[in-house]
């Protein structure tokens, strides 16, 4: 077996991650200890060559699990066999041996054999490969989870490339990728894998690893949400599969998409892209591949409401699979017991959590998530059933393993802190002692130094001396500059200050006063805290009668409070497009649906900012009320802000739909809820401000579910009393820290 960095990517990073260790994973035959006997040391020195390296992999296997305290027998007779080779196949062949010694958790020996390439490697400096054993290295860490362990054999892997070789670069590049990705650092993962692209791309390779730094880039993008930019990723391997000709890149691409349409619910093309994959790793015969696609439909189908699809193709990854992952025999068990609960059959599924909670039990790998989940679907199971105490008991062993994993990723936190730590502390120690030495020379070069400084020193003296007396001269000179510009800035500054007063009072102007608040409402607050001298947030409120049809008279009052871009003038000038873009929409367009007025509110602020030359990304986020005095029906829009409704002690919240107004964003279009209220209720309006505000002993944010907390404890007060709570409250958690933000809130009782 030809070990290299495409291979091993493949073996490491696909098999061990996914399937497990090798050796739990697969059937061995060991039938071969009993045709070649080696059951000692001088039997295994009996071999002949030929025969040993032919079977070296599969003996490994069988030799280390039969006799584990013997493993180092076998290290040492493959490192003594391995000098009878040339470069590079005794590097080879050695680092074959130390992962099947990794494989066989026999750690500490499989580190000796990677000494031992490393110092086969060492002579031939005019190659790759002590390059690709430090990469080797680092693999064998990061899938110990010693992730801050493997960086210096990463960095070391990039300094000792040789000769040059884009592949095995790139290779590198996005194994630190990798590395920075399982830490939870995607800034610095995506850098990795961006140079690794323009590496494949500026020299043209497309091959398997190329396929997968695509795959790599576009987790990168769904774990941050962004599944239309992993989508585009996704499908870029499915291309490369077909124009390389590899039809299980293409199929893991496939595969892929699938999950992204499914997070969507688009439940068509995920099955159309599950359907595609499985039928190219079928004709390829990828057994992994296969049952992995059969549970994924399975998956599909247990959320689409298909009980029965959902049993046929769990069964079938279940008979596919034969044990070989138990992460599918788990998951296709667990499907089984809760599509068997769901159809009401509870015997058959209690026997498929038995049969899944054992396959948990004996496996370490993901065990506590597992048993977490398993007992979430027990717990509802009993529930269908009616069987309450039983319901209660599943649930209390689900939060006990919860709370045993969230102590066990708190362990995880502090063990990566102390990795981090000991390799700071190392880094410390080389930066020391490079700076003993540069201080030792910086030393010897002071005292030569001296010794010039004395002889320069009287030239010195006269040249600062007529130096000082030139430059009092320039300085007189200067400052008079200085002082003409300083009335200059001083005059510019009144003129601005001039401004932006003038602005204030034009956006007074505007925001409809206080008195005409309590004229539509009597009992009501408002609470507007510019940050600067003008808000980027503002209020607005309009009253319409109902149309002429109707006979029993009454009006509809609209009101809304919004957020724009940014605060200051910038904040005001977008606050005052947006109270003319709803005037407009009401007034002129005579639209009365709070959702076509947020649509035309939108396109109001997109036409102003148009005629730009560059892109404008201003917008605002709004909650719209259309209340009907007769009915007390309360009709809600929003883009991105919720309302708050405060009932009897408890808050019902309107979300607002997610998009902004002004950005281009057509897919998403603006809806609208209808509430009925009912007299005593509270209405809340609010711009994010009030929960942004730092404040607190660690200068924190207050945050959404607090400041929501604190309306529905005063909803039942008077309102004036409300807004003086509020202000109170605001000034005691802002101690010593500047006002984050601009702040409004309304409040509103029926």
């Amino acid at each position: 077996m030809k070990w290299c960095p495409n291979l091993l990517l493949v073996v490491i990073v696909f098999g061990l991650l996914s399937m497990g260790r090798f050796a739990q994973s697969q059937e061995i035959d060991c039938s071969i200890l009993n045709t070649l006997r080696p059951n000692n040391e001088n039997q295994l020195r009996g071999i002949p060559d030929s025969v040993f390296f032919a079977n070296a992999i599969q003996l490994g296997h069988c030799w280390i699990s039969s006799y584990p305290n013997n493993a180092n027998q076998f290290a040492d007779e493959c490192v003594l066999r391995a000098y009878s080779l040339n470069i590079p196949a005794n590097v080879d062949f050695i680092l074959d041996m130390a992962e099947v010694l990794f494989i066989n958790e026999q750690d500490s020996l499989s580190e000796l054999c990677i000494e031992e390439a490393l110092h086969m490697a060492e002579p031939h400096d005019s190659t790759n490969w002590k390059a690709e054993v430090y990469l080797f290295a680092s693999k064998l860490k990061q899938e110990n989870n010693e992730r801050y362990s493997a960086m210096p054999f990463l960095d070391s892997a990039l300094a000792n490339i040789n000769k040059p070789d884009p592949e095995l670069r790139a290779v590198i590049l996005m194994n630190l990728g990798r590395l920075y990705y399982d830490l939870g650092d995607y800034s610095t993962a995506m850098k990795q894998y961006a140079v690794a692209r323009d590496v494949y791309e500026s020299n043209g390779l497309k091959s398997m690893d190329y396929g997968n730094l695509l795959h790599y880039i576009g987790s990168v993008f769904k774990r941050q949400y962004n599944d239309s930019t992993a989508a585009e990723y996704y499908q870029k391997m499915v291309d490369l599969g077909k124009e390389i000709d590899e039809p299980l890149l293409e199929a893991e691409g496939y595969y892929l998409l699938s999950d992204i349409y499914g997070y969507a619910g688009d439940f068509e093309n995920e099955m159309k892209t599950l359907k595609i994959a499985l039928d190219l790793y079928e004709q390829y015969g990828d057994e992994r591949g296969i049952v992995q696609v059969q549970l994924a439909i399975a998956h599909a189908y247990v959320y689409s409401g298909d009980d029965d699809l959902a049993i046929e193709y769990s069964l079938k990854a279940l008979e596919r699979n034969k044990g070989a992952s138990t992460t599918i025999s788990f998951n296709a068990l667990r499907y089984l017991g809760r599509m068997y609960g769901r159809k009401g059959d509870f015997r058959r599924a209690q026997d498929y959590f038995a049969q899944a909670m054992e396959v948990a039990r004996s496996t370490e790998e993901k065990r506590l998530i597992n048993l977490r989940n398993l007992q979430y679907n027990i717990a509802f199971t009993y529930v269908k059933e009616m069987d309450w105490k039983s319901a209660f008991y599943a649930l209390e062993k689900y939060i006990s393993y919860q709370d045993t994993l969230v102590r066990k990723e708190n362990r995880n936190v502090v063990n990566e802190l102390e990795q981090r730590y000991e390799k700071e502390k190392k880094d410390a120690e080389i930066v020391l002692l490079n700076k003993d030495t540069e201080i030792k020379k910086k030393e010897i070069a002071r005292q030569k130094l001296v010794k010039y400084a004395f002889m320069g020193g009287f030239t010195l003296m006269l040249m600062l001396a007529a130096s000082i007396f030139f430059s009092l001269q320039q300085n007189k000179r200067k400052n008079k500059i200085i002082t003409a510009q300083k009335e200059q800035v001083e005059h510019k500054n009144e003129e601005i200050m001039a401004s932006i007063t003038y602005a204030k009072k034009l956006q007074t102007a505007v925001l409809p006063p206080a008195r005409v608040v309590k004229e539509y409402f009597a009992d009501s607050f408002l609470l507007y805290l510019p940050r600067d001298i003008v808000s980027g947030d503002f209020y607005w409120m309009e009253h319409l009668p109902l149309t002429p049809s109707s006979k029993e008279g009454g009006t509809i009052s609209y009101f809304a409070v919004a957020d724009c871009t940014g605060h200051g003038v910038p904040g005001a000038m977008l606050s005052v497009i947006g109270m003319n873009g709803l005037n407009r929409a009401l007034n002129e367009q005579k639209l009365t649906e709070p959702k076509d007025i947020l649509t035309s509110l939108s396109d109001h602020v997109q036409r102003h900012f148009e005629q730009s030359e560059s892109t404008v990304r201003d917008g605002m986020d709004i909650c719209l009320c259309a209340l009907d005095d007769k009915t007390k029906k309360l009709t809600f829009s929003g883009a991105n802000n919720p309302v708050w409704i405060a009932r009897n002690g408890e808050m019902h919240i309107l979300n607002g739909d997610r998009r902004a107004i002004g950005h281009h964003n057509t897919d998403t279009q603006f809806t609208q809820q209808e509430f009925q209220l009912q007299d005593g209720d509270v209405i809340y309006l609010s711009s994010d401000g009030y929960q942004d505000q730092l404040g607190g002993p660690k200068a924190r944010k207050l945050m959404k579910k607090v400041f929501r907390e604190k309306l529905l404890a005063l909803s039942k007060e008077p309102l004036d009393k409300q807004r003086e709570t509020l202000l109170s409250d605001l000034e005691t958690w802002k101690g010593t820290q500047n006002q984050t933000d601009d702040i409004c809130v309304m409040g509103i009782r029926v």
